[in-house]
């Protein structure tokens, strides 16, 4: 079989876009410049490389290791968000700069993109040479590839000369191909090509001459970011001056197939495990949550097992390059954690989630939770974790505890049973609304234990998103996975999700459930494994509340702590502890007054928001 490598170029975080085929290699271009560690990317920068020129060469320096250290019959080249279009059901209509835009991945796509080597040989009628579509430039008003390279703002137009003088100078056979390709229209866009091992050696021998002297005859000192980008312009013009020089000295035609530009290339790949038994772990977040999540993914980094392997996945429509590859790099601290995100913006697109405005402290973000059985559907079991808790010990056993046939695994919900018991209305809600036969088996879904396989044979693939969508519960997709999964959870130890004391005094609400429940709480207290800050104060907003020390002893730690002290500026003073015991008597006679569940609440609360809002 004809050993055909299609290398993929990435950036730092593009291990979220890895299209799986006996084709590619996924390679992190410019690896010489960055500390992360990316186990699933080939890098850059072993055995004889130039990745440390990647800010001027830009995707060449994968080229270059390529050639000089990957071993084929046939090289191709194309970028994590271009690929080469192989099965296309019929020609598709391309923008005006000759791509086939679609949004994300999707089966659709990746049908189009993955294609075994002899079907991709088929295709090239014994060519050896294989091409992106050519982007004509008058189609932007521009007369000729000359013109195109001096209408770019980023570029200097004296560089295309000095490509001209160096080609007449040291390649003379090659200059009127270069003047022929310069004063045409159609332009090599991308560096993507697929070339037969012979003409990739001839075409990286005379490319890489002409570039070095090209960089040695221009003064970059004074370029910016964009301007050092040059050297990876200046080539694109190279691949149509050899391209020209083939057909014009060696009568070699070339083979064009659509190129395909994937806009979200982080969206619509489903993940599948990179290790044998690896620890799994789902969270999710939004752009600004990112830093107090940050918080959370430091104390899980501070108590991990040398002798397993991690992989955790962070849900989000939003986050931020910037964010992202912070954290990235805190992740690439440790050589046993796979740090992905995943956007799964395609995912919730058919949803629109109804939220309570009892708890305007939670974001959308906790819904995606309830897509975690079909994006993960190629694992076995997903530990599920909210970013307002920390870890205070290894989460490997609570990932590897055996939960039967069970649905899933949690712990019980002390707070909400203890309103049960006091609270006329959150019985009635628990009854009528929830239909849960027995409340006391209400579960709290900041820590869950999912068992994937039998969450996906029981529900539809969204099944469980569906029902957050269709009504307007109180706790949100918390009450819809305590309704779909009654009957069929495994409890888990309370030390494994101990919620904190609340500034309403989670504790009295507590007491009031059945003595095993509050004396199991108690005891959790007493040496939490996982401490969640659940409800609307949180260490950021009040950094003397209960176990707010266990947050700021890793927040340190963060690349965010900076952003996290600037942010509360806005927050009251500490209260002195007269001034607290004032506060618990003022809380005391309120409750006394507006009791809950009671008419005067309810009209308290409606008088509150209409005036709350703008």
């Amino acid at each position: 079989m004809t050993n055909l490598k299609i290398f993929v170029c990435h950036t730092p975080g593009d291990e979220n876009v890895l299209p799986q085929s006996s084709n590619f290699v996924h390679v992190l271009g410019g690896a010489a410049l960055n500390n992360a560690v990316s186990r699933n990317l080939v890098r850059d920068d072993t055995g004889d490389n130039i990745s440390a020129k990647n800010k001027s060469y830009c995707e060449l320096t994968v080229q270059y290791w390529a050639w000089k250290n990957a071993d084929a019959d046939y090289y191709g080249f194309c970028h994590y968000r271009r690929y080469f279009c192989f099965n296309q059901p019929e020609k598709q209509s391309p923008d005006r700069y000759a791509n086939v835009a679609f949004d994300f991945f999707d089966d659709g796509v990746l049908s189009q993109i993955i294609a075994d080597s002899d079907i991709i040989l088929e295709k090239m009628k014994g060519s050896p040479v294989a091409l992106t579509t050519l982007f004509d430039v008058r189609n932007i008003d521009i007369r000729n590839i000359h013109d195109h390279y001096k209408s770019d703002p980023c570029l200097h137009d004296k560089d295309i000369d000095v490509l001209l003088e160096v080609i007449y100078d040291i390649s003379p056979e090659y200059y009127p191909a270069a003047m022929e390709h310069l004063n045409d229209y159609f332009f090599y866009s991308c560096n993507m090509f697929i070339m037969k091992k012979e003409i990739f050696f001839r075409y990286c021998e005379w490319l890489f001459l002409v570039l070095a002297e090209c960089e040695r005859r221009i003064d970059a000192s004074k370029y910016s970011v964009e301007e050092l980008r040059f050297i990876g312009h200046l080539s694109e013009r190279c691949l149509g001056i050899f391209c020209t020089w083939l057909n014009k000295n060696m009568g070699i035609n070339a083979v064009f197939f659509q190129r395909l530009f994937i806009k979200q290339p982080g969206v619509g790949i489903k993940p599948y495990p990179k290790s044998e038994n690896p620890v799994t772990i789902v969270t999710a977040s939004n752009d600004y949550y990112v830093p107090y999540m940050s918080v959370m993914l430091q104390s899980l980094f501070g108590n991990i097992s040398k002798g397993r392997n991690y992989e955790i996945f962070i849900l989000h429509t939003d986050i931020s390059e910037e964010n992202i590859k912070k954290i990235i790099i805190l992740a690439g601290n440790y050589q046993n954690v796979f740090l992905k995100f995943y956007n799964v913006s395609k995912d919730v697109a058919p949803f629109v989630f109804l939220q309570s405005e009892n708890l305007r402290h939670i974001s959308k973000e906790t819904f995606y939770r309830l897509l975690i059985p079909k994006i993960f559907s190629n694992y076995k079991n997903i530990l599920y974790l909210d970013g307002d808790i920390i870890i205070k010990t290894d989460v490997t056993p609570l990932h590897d505890t055996d939960i039967g046939n069970n649905l899933l695994g949690a712990c019980l919900d002390a707070d909400f049973i203890g309103n049960c018991c006091s609270i006329p209305d959150f019985l009635e809600y628990a009854r009528t609304i929830l239909r849960i036969e027995n409340f006391l088996f209400y579960f709290q879904a900041g820590v869950l234990l999912l068992n994937i396989k039998r969450l996906n044979e029981i529900f539809g693939e969204d099944e469980l998103a569906k029902k957050a969508a269709v009504y307007n519960y109180k706790w949100q997709d918390q009450d819809v996975l305590n309704i779909c999964c009654y009957g069929r959870t495994y409890f888990l130890d309370l030390h494994w999700n101990v919620m904190v004391q609340h500034k309403w005094n989670r504790i009295a609400v507590i007491a009031k459930t059945p003595f095993p429940i509050y004396n199991q709480y108690l005891e959790s207290r007493k040496a939490p494994k996982i401490i969640h800050y659940a409800g609307a104060q949180k260490p950021w907003t009040d950094p003397v509340m209960d176990f707010s020390e266990d947050f700021w002893h890793f927040a340190r730690q963060s690349p965010f702590y900076e952003l996290i002290l600037r942010r509360m500026n806005g927050c009251p003073p500490s209260l002195s502890p007269s001034a607290v015991e004032k506060a618990n008597v003022i809380t005391k006679s309120f409750l006394l007054l507006f009791p809950y569940g009671s008419k005067r609440r309810k009209i308290l609360k409606r008088i509150y928001y209409k005036f709350k809002r703008p």
